[in-house]
């Protein structure tokens, strides 16, 4: 059926667009297949949008020299008590490439690329740099509620020829030791001091110029003579190599001056990337969605414009740490063309995390004038295009928030929710749900940084009153991809005594705003709010099925799953048993009003029944039809009228009603008699002993003149009592115990004359369990989230577990599924009949 729109739409929907919950390889589809199985782990450098295998296996172009000794030191940092110095490069390479695709095998690699390059965010902004990221440091955990977990580790540097090589002799006192590369076979025939070594990744290998325009030492002839030409990789581009004798052999060599150096890794070269040293002494994780194609021509990646972005995580804490969840454009030079959207980032101390938004303006120094577009291409003004531009000024707007800890530690503690809403014209953070810091057209900016100044406007007080605040050329207008990392920069002084960080990421979720019909309703139908989508066939009977699109995500309290009960939050619920465990019950026999009772509760009755002085939980006495009229109850007071307008037994209304049988008026008729079966004059009464309950007269001259029969008295008609009742003179109790809930009385002489089933004691009734675990008010339970058994537990009580659950080190009382409690929460269980379950309270609320 067609979408027809006709109620009106007065909320906010969003549908969900892109989901990751880290839990691994979801089925055996052919996607699923290629992507956790197929797929090798993908890397890139910042921005390039062009994927290559992270082991860097059939590169075209230059692998990341010093490839063999950066693969050994992510090794060395996953295992550094391997010794792999007797390991040659291809079988470093190989234990690199299975290394990291074990760490990978959970992670979906069509969506997420793995960075390979310096860590510019592991700086101490003075230009120097202490970690590369690698992909050796990011995996999934699928346990429990499933983890990316990035890391950060101590990544050994080879100090000596650590682009390769063996140490060889001094060149000289100032040039210091020599790194062999290789001898070269016999194709150097002339003096060592024409050749040079050419590292270009398009060329690499032995040259001298021409001599009288030819190349009498052998070689090609061309621009230049080449002798010698080196494998690919064997030499890296931008280092320096020469020649040297030793033995009598030419032997390619390069200074072993050069160790490692942590810093930008790459440049771009009309013949494509080349990759610079990367040696560094640390390693981080950083994974991407940015859009590309693999080199089967799958589309891999995931970005969006406009929506909600949400990130479920948490943050490590320590020394340099600086974890991060943010959105970059497909497009543009930063800050530009969209910008920078923080949805988290924290520092060292972990117990603050920001919100922030980038953004920059191009002004014109002279006029004063914002530059929105380039006026050489038409595009949106960039970074470098603005500076291109003669009185070209590009500033860097921020505008950002800073939220505490409630708690010490909470954040590296435990998970938290962080997302960002944003549309065309306005931004908003939130944090567990909470709305935090908001930006739209008219909001100035709280930092500006200049990226390049001009006569007049150099520093923040030169922007004019209009150009600072963020307008709608400076709101993202480009799709956004996702950057989940961690970065580390930590000083030599500070690496000795430094520990592994760990940045545990539960869930990325992003939404689009429902829009269209097809939004709504994909099937077809009415979307009709509170309801959902509602089909009509011919005949106009409905059909409803749930839309694809929520309200607002929801607006949901609870971050940390649940539903809301009170102010807190409720992630299981105990079933209540029919009695209570804990409450003061009592048995009243008395017949005018026998029953169980409870006194009430804050003038209530929470435990169930009726108020009145007290709760009554339960009325006892059976409820007697007409055909149960020869049934009488041991405790009543019955009397037989002999009056022929209404002979009968009777007994005195109960609260104005008849619940032990009979019919009402001024009185209860239990029995009605047949006109001359009772004589006026004669003396009956009812006896409702169990042994001999019936209507008697005393004996006349010995004997029954008027019916019955007897020995002592006549019993004129036999009655009987029913199976279960109250006998005032009886101590009844109520046990609630979980194990045989019920009503009780001893044992009278062995037996249970007043009905009832014998065991220690009579049991009179019983009362049913729970179907499904509760809570004892006496026991100590708590809530374990550890993944590998998640669950409520208490202790063994004399071995067993009385209370149910299963035994192991500890009873569990309820296996949780998997991701339902989540580590760091703080849960309690709350066994008050009225609201038992499992509750922790929400953050920043």
């Amino acid at each position: 059926m067609p979408f027809v729109k006709k109620a009106p739409i007065t909320g906010k929907y969003y549908r969900v667009t892109f989901f990751d919950d880290f839990k691994g390889k979801p089925d055996n589809s052919p996607e699923s297949n290629y992507c956790y199985d197929t797929l090798k782990p993908q890397c890139s450098v910042w921005g390039g949008g062009e994927t290559f295998p992270c082991d860097q296996a059939g590169q075209n172009s230059s692998p990341t020299p010093p490839m063999t000794q950066n693969f050994k030191s992510a090794l060395y940092s996953l295992n550094p008590g391997v010794n792999y110095e007797n390991e040659t490069p291809a079988e470093i390479q190989q234990l690199y490439s299975s290394t990291i695709s074990d760490r990978w095998k959970n992670i979906n690699k069509c969506n997420w690329t793995s960075y390979t390059q310096v860590n510019w965010m592991a700086t101490d902004y003075q230009g120097h740099y202490s970690a590369k990221m690698d992909a050796s440091q990011v995996t999934v955990d699928p346990r429990g509620k499933g983890y990316l977990i990035l890391s950060a580790r101590k990544a050994p540097v080879t100090n000596d020829c650590a682009f390769g090589g063996t140490l060889g002799p001094k060149i000289s006192n100032v040039l210091g030791q020599s790194c062999l590369i290789k001898p070269i076979p016999n194709v150097i025939t002339g003096p060592l001091n024409i050749y040079w070594i050419d590292p270009d990744i398009r060329w690499p290998g032995i040259y001298y110029h021409p001599i009288n325009g030819g190349c009498p030492y052998g070689g090609s002839a061309g621009v230049n003579c080449q002798v010698y030409s080196f494998a690919h990789g064997e030499i890296s581009p931008l280092i320096y190599y020469g020649l040297v004798n030793v033995g009598g052999q030419p032997t390619a060599y390069y200074l072993n001056r050069q160790k490692y150096a942590c810093g930008m890794n790459t440049e771009y070269p009309s013949s494509g990337v080349v990759f610079n040293q990367l040696l560094c002494p640390m390693m981080d994780g950083g994974i991407f969605s940015q859009n590309s194609v693999d080199s089967t021509n799958h589309a891999n990646g995931f970005s969006q414009k406009n929506g909600v972005f949400e990130v479920k995580l948490r943050i490590p804490v320590g020394k340099g740490s600086f974890p991060a969840a943010w959105l970059m454009p497909e497009k543009g030079g930063w800050p530009f063309s969209g910008g920078e959207i923080d949805i988290m980032e924290s520092r060292d101390a972990a117990n603050q995390i920001y919100q922030t938004y980038h953004q920059g303006k191009c002004i014109q120094s002279s006029t004063k004038q914002e530059i929105v577009y380039d006026p050489n291409t038409g595009s949106w003004i960039d970074n470098g295009s603005c500076q291109n531009i003669s009185g070209g000024v590009s500033i860097n707007y921020s505008r950002g928030s800073t939220s505490n800890e409630n708690n010490a530690g909470e954040f590296y503690s435990r998970d938290h929710l962080y997302s960002v809403e944003w549309s065309d014209n306005s931004i908003q953070w939130y944090l567990n749900n909470v709305p935090n810091n908001s930006i739209a057209p008219g909001t100035p900016a709280t930092s500006y940084d200049f990226n390049n100044s001009g006569p007049g406007l150099a520093n923040a007080s030169d922007i004019p009153p209009s150009l600072k605040n963020y307008d709608t050329n400076n709101m993202p207008h480009d799709p956004f991809y996702w950057i989940l990392n961690h970065s580390t920069y930590v000083s030599n002084s500070d690496l000795t005594n430094w520990t592994e960080q760990d940045h545990y990421i539960d869930y990325v979720k992003v939404y689009a705003l429902c829009v269209t019909e097809n939004d709504f309703c994909p099937n077809g139908g009415e979307f009709i709010e509170g309801t959902g989508c509602v089909t009509r066939n011919a005949r106009g009977a409905s059909t409803t099925y749930a839309s694809a699109c929520v309200e607002k995500f929801k607006e949901r309290t609870c971050a940390a799953g649940g539903d809301v009960a009170g102010p807190n939050c409720q992630v299981h619920a105990f079933d209540r048993p029919a009695v209570v465990p804990g409450v003061n019950y009592w048995i009243d026999p008395n017949p005018n009003y026998p029953g169980v009772y409870y006194k009430t509760v804050n003038g209530g009755c929470p435990f169930g029944g009726s108020a009145g002085v007290n709760c009554q939980f339960e009325a006892l006495n059976p409820k007697l039809t007409q055909g149960q009229n020869k049934t009488v109850t041991p405790g009543v007071n019955y009397w037989v009228d002999t009056d022929p307008r209404w002979p009968g037994i009777y007994y005195h209304l109960i609260n104005g009603k008849c619940p032990l049988g009979g019919s009402g008026g001024v009185n209860c008729q239990l029995q009605g008699f047949a006109n001359g079966y009772v004589k006026p004059g004669i003396s009956y009464w009812v006896d409702t002993s169990p042994q001999w309950p019936g209507v008697y007269y005393h004996k006349i001259n010995g004997g029954c003149p008027y019916g019955g029969s007897g020995s002592v008295n006549c019993q004129l008609m036999s009655l009987s009592n029913p199976s279960f009742y109250l006998n005032p003179s009886v101590s009844y109790w109520l046990d609630t115990d979980i194990r045989w809930p019920g009503i009780y009385y001893h044992k009278v002489n062995g037996g249970c004359p007043y009905g009832g089933s014998a065991g220690v004691n009579c049991q009179l009734k019983a009362y049913p369990a729970p179907t499904k675990p509760y809570v004892m008010p006496n026991v100590s339970y708590w809530v374990d989230a550890n993944p590998d058994y998640p669950g409520i537990y208490y202790h063994k009580i004399n071995g067993g577990c009385p209370y149910g659950g299963s035994a192991g080190v500890n009873c569990q009382l309820y296996a949780f599924p998997d991701g339902v409690v989540e580590p760091g929460v703080t849960y309690w269980i709350d066994g008050n009949p009225s609201y038992p379950g499992v509750y922790y309270a929400p953050d920043f609320r």
